[in-house]
């Protein structure tokens, strides 16, 4: 079984977020976090995410996070394509 690390936690908390709701904060991840993670580290992941294009922060000083657009537009177009692919067979 594979070892998870905190940052693992967290970018499994924040995607999952990015599903659920239109936007999070850095707060929310760490509360749906059962193990104790940082601030520091959970502000690095958020970060990291956001350069890999994953998430996008709010460019106000809100700390609201969201799903990058692209990537929540390819998630949309790849459910329609197999919602299709299932009505098909």
């Amino acid at each position: 079984m594979a070892r998870h690390t905190k940052r693992d936690r967290v970018w499994d908390a924040a995607l999952g977020l990015a599903r659920e709701r239109e936007v999070f904060t850095l707060q929310d991840v760490m509360a749906s976090i059962e193990t104790d993670v940082s601030r520091q580290t959970t502000h690095d992941v958020l970060v990291t995410m956001a350069e890999m294009g994953y998430l996008e922060k709010d460019d106000q000083p809100t700390g609201v996070w969201r799903e990058a657009p692209e990537r929540s537009r390819r998630r949309r177009k790849a459910t329609q394509e197999s919602i299709v692919r299932a009505t098909v067979m």
